[in-house]
């Protein structure tokens, strides 16, 4: 349900909320990829590719690990703005990740 709660925040454009949401989620210890995700689209959608790097590295620190979802996403933001050199770094770390 906390997933649920975090996906509607963003698709609704609630960022603050969802962000808010997700610390809590955080605190609570229930965030999981699933989450992770989620607020990486979020970061990705306003622009922010660092602030969603961070919750990759984040998100590994915290013992959960990246997956096809989260590449895919990375991938996706670096080729919509055309970045080919991002776009090959995405696809060697996804590599390392498989």
């Amino acid at each position: 349900i906390y997933n649920c709660f975090l996906d509607a925040c963003v698709q609704c454009g609630d960022f603050e909320r969802a962000s808010t949401h997700f610390q809590e989620m955080k605190h609570l210890n229930v965030a999981d990829t699933v989450g992770y995700n989620t607020m990486l689209k979020a970061h990705l959608s306003l622009g922010q590719s660092e602030e969603a790097r961070s919750l990759v590295k984040e998100m590994t620190a915290r013992g959960l690990s990246a997956n096809k979802v989260t590449y895919n996403e990375l991938l996706h933001a670096k080729v919509m703005s055309k970045d080919r050199r991002g776009m090959w770094s995405v696809v060697e770390e996804e590599v390392g990740y498989n």
